[in-house]
């Protein structure tokens, strides 16, 4: 029976891993601890994270980066720690085509600059000095155009990601039975009664100028009534 052929020594899969997670915990701290050492000790880290308390409920958010061969440990011992899941969706993209045409090319770039460089060395004149040195210039910029995605490709391939997103619900607010007793009730009376009252001293001190005209036409009143009786007499 003929063996396969032997595999390229540099072939290496490249499959991008991505999954996300949402749970509900008893606990948000505790559950949060206990995350963030299940990421450590699967040689992952934490890319982001927030936590958000509304009025029932608190919630965290993380961005989790784990190498992709801890990826299906973590995303199991992460569902571990939940009193239930909400949601959980993983995807994985085989992007090895793309990557090996990626490199291909730009080796083969390379080479054809190297051969620019020659041809560099043979230029009879400034013109075509110039005019060599302008196709080495682009063949750069796509040669580390090239090299970016690889990294990139290689980056998303190495180290999955995990969105995961975790909530502790909380019980409604249980207020005392005597809050809305009779001395609550008699405080709160008390308190209204006296803002009342400064309200209207307020409304009275703002009002002066209404009372000076008041005051000054009772007074002009009261004279002229006093002058009619002397006349009458």
């Amino acid at each position: 029976m003929q063996s396969p052929p032997p595999v390229p020594a540099d072939w290496n899969k490249q499959i991008i891993k991505n999954a996300v997670l949402e749970m509900h915990v008893s606990d948000a701290k505790s559950s949060g601890n206990a995350i963030k050492e299940a990421v450590r000790s699967t040689g992952g880290y934490i890319a982001s994270a927030s936590e958000v308390q509304m009025f029932l409920q608190i919630k965290n958010e993380m961005v989790i980066r784990v190498p992709r061969e801890k990826f299906d440990e973590l995303l199991y011992r992460l569902s571990g720690y939940a009193d239930s899941v909400s949601q959980k969706n993983m995807t994985s993209e085989d992007v090895s085509e793309e990557f090996i045409d990626t490199k291909a090319r730009m080796q083969a770039k390379e080479k054809v600059k190297d051969r620019y460089y020659d041809f560099l060395k043979q230029a009879r004149n400034i013109d075509e000095v110039l005019k060599v040195q302008n196709e080495i210039r682009n063949l750069q910029e796509e040669i580390e155009s090239a090299a970016g995605r690889i990294n990139y490709i290689q980056n998303l391939a190495a180290l999955s990601t995990i969105r995961l997103t975790f909530f502790q619900q909380l019980g409604p607010e249980i207020k005392p039975q005597n809050e809305y007793g009779f001395w609550k009730a008699l405080k709160e009376s008390v308190l209204d009664g006296w803002l009342m009252v400064q309200s209207l001293i307020i409304i009275l001190v703002k009002t002066w100028p209404l009372w000076l005209l008041g005051g000054a036409i009772w007074m002009m009143l009261t004279r002229r009534k006093k002058n009619a009786i002397v006349v009458r007499k």
